[in-house]
């Protein structure tokens, strides 16, 4: 069984770190416990961007989640690659 990495486990890591001045912050509302890690090396920096987020989301996704997505989405899907193809074929004209 995976240990919880709740915010109790973070603050945690964070005082036998000896960032007693990021947990002030916390405690403070100044920042939030996932900054405050990635401060202190603890934890990435999370993506600013969709696609990563959407990445991220994909691949936490079952097969069958994925044939779902993909079964709902297929004419925009569909449309989206014939453009992309189209594209492709023009830049190597």
């Amino acid at each position: 069984m995976k240990n919880k990495r709740d915010n109790a486990y973070y603050r945690a890591r964070l005082a036998k770190s000896s960032r007693n001045d990021l947990l002030a912050k916390v405690d403070s509302g100044e920042i939030s416990m996932h900054a405050a890690c990635v401060a202190a090396g603890l934890r990435k920096k999370r993506s600013d961007t969709t696609l990563e987020g959407f990445k991220r989301s994909w691949e936490r996704l079952s097969k069958n989640d994925r044939r779902r997505f993909v079964a709902s989405n297929l004419i925009e899907l569909n449309t989206i690659v014939l453009s992309v193809r189209d594209q492709l074929m023009a830049k190597k004209q």
